[in-house]
């Protein structure tokens, strides 16, 4: 018997009522995990926009210097230390640092440990690649720099294997018979598109069907047609119109 005056014994928690608790907790979370994965996949994409603007940016520079010509490999020089003096970033595509603007956030295969230094991790898919129809070319020749793709996301070929190197082959070009597995194309990593910066200076991201590119990894592997009267012509926003 309770005396008179005193506080009612505390009440706990039923064991259905704290079903109840837990069940709602886990409907909360299934609910917004999807939502916040979807957020920090929106925030990677701004990321890696705002990386393929500022190699862009800085390969327009790299022309300002060098009489007008667009950024471009050479034996021995990779496009990457052609742009140290602009990006003050990554001396070789051999580095690979996180934090760089050369690293795309979504990038799921950037690195691998040398086989010859395992303390040492070398590249193995390259974020971004440049338009090798630009290759070494003035870019006063090019008509329309809004419409014309500078780089974008790259780093594998027509099969979806990782590539190292810094360059994308046009939509027709399936590939000259020497070229080997240093065959790229443009990547679609994120929801289906990918980022590209134009020759203008602007960055936007697109999906890959036509005109952008003519198809994803394995429907599209180029038809060497080159001649813009051609029908069957898919380069418009790779050449120099």
């Amino acid at each position: 018997m309770r005396r008179a005056g005193a506080s009612p014994a505390p009440r706990g928690f039923t064991l259905v009522e704290l079903l109840v608790v837990i069940s709602i907790i886990a409907l909360l979370v299934g609910i917004l995990l999807p939502t916040l994965g979807a957020a920090r996949g929106a925030g990677r994409g701004v990321a890696c926009l705002a990386n393929a603007r500022s190699i862009g940016q800085a390969a327009l520079m790299f022309a300002d210097d060098h009489g007008g010509r667009w950024v471009s490999w050479s034996p021995g020089t990779d496009r990457k230390m052609l742009l140290v003096p602009y990006l003050e970033q990554t001396a070789t595509n051999a580095e690979h640092r996180d934090a760089d603007v050369w690293n795309c956030p979504e990038n799921a295969n950037p690195t691998r440990p040398d086989p010859l230094d395992p303390s040492r991790r070398v590249v193995l898919e390259a974020s971004y690649g440049f338009n090798t129809n630009l290759n070494r070319k003035r870019i006063h020749q090019v008509r329309a720099p809004s419409d014309t793709v500078g780089l974008a996301d790259g780093g594998i070929n027509d099969l979806g294997q990782p590539r190292d190197a810094t360059h994308l082959w046009p939509p027709s070009w399936k590939g000259r018979p020497d070229a080997g597995s240093f065959e790229c194309r443009p990547n679609a990593r994120h929801g289906e598109r990918a980022s590209v910066a134009w020759l203008d200076g602007h960055a936007d991201t697109r999906r890959m069907e036509p005109p952008f590119y003519a198809g994803p990894v394995g429907v599209w592997t180029g038809n060497n047609v080159f001649d813009r009267r051609d029908p069957a012509y898919k380069d418009g926003l790779w050449d120099l119109h």
